[in-house]
């Protein structure tokens, strides 16, 4: 699998790159701001006096999908868009998309306890008869659950329901 990997994904770094934010959401007293600067990506989050309290980095690759009878379509990193974040029972949700284009592949969720990644799912799948797609939001469902879904502005409606860990 083409990806985002690496085995350390918290840094603290005395000073902040030079960067452009790609995009920025607002958590209660929390903020997350995302960008990618020389290969990497970065989710920082910051309080609200914009102060980093941690940063997330990790290798960011270009993804390549595979459609099948030797069709592949190629997305290239173009920033670091946080499209959706809560937290839910001490963790931090994080959804995350590297390529600025509607409904593709390779988005992903990160859980993050502590400052430290300790769950990252990826969906690169899409498979409408085995209830597979590609999601576009994230939202704190009842209880232990988070749901992920398509809007029917984008495509037909889909919705799944996950664990805590994101299964």
């Amino acid at each position: 699998m083409i990806g985002c990997s690496s085995d350390e994904n918290v840094i603290n770094e005395p000073e902040t790159p030079n960067h452009n934010s790609d995009s920025f959401i607002q958590i209660d007293d929390i903020g997350l701001r995302g960008y990618v600067f020389e290969g990497n990506y970065y989710i920082e989050v910051v309080d609200t006096e914009k102060n980093v309290i941690f940063t997330i980095k990790d290798k960011a690759e270009e993804y390549v999908y595979d459609k099948g009878f030797g069709e592949k379509e190629i997305y290239t990193v173009d920033g670091c868009y946080i499209l959706d974040a809560f937290r839910k029972n001490n963790n931090l949700y994080v959804f995350v998309s590297l390529y600025d284009k509607p409904y593709h592949p390779h988005k992903f969720i990160l859980k993050i306890q502590n400052g430290e990644v300790v769950r990252k799912v990826y969906f690169d799948n899409d498979d409408y008869h085995n209830h597979r797609f590609f999601p576009e939001r994230m939202i704190n469902w009842y209880g232990e659950y988070i749901a992920i879904y398509i809007p029917p502005k984008i495509r037909y409606n889909d919705m799944a329901i996950l664990d805590e860990n994101l299964n």
